[in-house]
C-alpha cells in the first residue's frame, strides 16, 4: 500500500513539469523537460528498489517499471526533437554563411571595376588635369568634392567588405 503514495506524488511532478513547459522557449523547453525526465527516471528507480525490498508489492514494481519505460520513451522522443531543432539552427546558419560569401563576393568585384575604372582614367588624364580642365573655379570645386566623395566611396567600399568578411568568420566560429 505505499506504492500508491509514491505513484501519486511521481504524476503529481509529471503534472507539474508540464504545467511549466509554457514558459520557455522549445529548446529551452526541451533542455529542461529532459533534466525532469532523467529526475523523473532516477525517482521511479528509487520507488523500484524500495517495492524490491517488499515482495508482496510486486503489482507496484510492475507499475513502477512500466513508468519509468514511458518516462524513457519520453526522454526518447525529447532527444530526438532536440537534435532536429539543431539540425534546423544548422542549417539556418550554413545558409547565412552562403549569403554573406556571395555578399562578399560581389562587394569584391565590384570594388575590383571601381579600382580598375579608376586606374584606366588615371591613364587617360590625371586628376590635376580633371580639375584644371573646368570652366570655372565653382565647376573645379565640384570636381574636387566629387573626387573627394569618390575616394571616400571606395574607402567605405573596403570598409563593408571587411566587416562582410569579419560577419563570415564569426558565423563560421558559431
Amino acid at each position: 500500500m505505499t506504492w500508491r503514495p509514491k505513484i501519486l506524488f511521481l504524476l503529481f511532478c509529471l503534472a507539474l513539469s508540464l504545467s511549466v513547459q509554457g514558459q520557455e522557449t522549445e529548446r529551452q523547453k526541451l533542455e529542461s523537460q529532459k533534466i525532469k525526465l532523467l529526475d523523473e527516471i532516477e525517482l521511479a528507480n528509487r520507488i523500484l528498489k524500495e517495492t524490491q525490498k517488499d515482495r508482496a508489492n510486486s503489482i507496484g514494481n510492475i507499475e513502477t517499471v512500466q513508468q519509468k519505460l514511458r518516462l524513457r520513451e519520453r526522454l526518447i522522443r525529447t532527444l530526438d526533437r532536440e537534435i532536429e531543432l539543431i539540425a534546423e539552427e544548422e542549417k539556418a546558419m550554413q545558409e547565412r554563411t552562403d549569403t554573406l560569401r556571395v555578399r562578399i563576393e560581389t562587394l569584391k568585384a565590384s570594388y575590383a571595376k571601381m579600382i580598375e575604372q579608376a586606374y584606366k582614367s588615371r591613364k587617360n588624364t590625371s586628376r590635376l588635369m580633371f580639375i584644371l580642365s573646368s570652366q570655372d573655379f565653382n565647376q573645379a570645386l565640384r570636381r574636387i568634392e566629387y573626387l573627394k566623395q569618390y575616394s571616400a566611396y571606395r574607402e567605405r567600399q573596403v570598409k563593408e567588405i571587411e566587416k562582410k568578411e569579419e560577419e563570415l568568420s564569426n558565423e563560421m566560429e558559431k
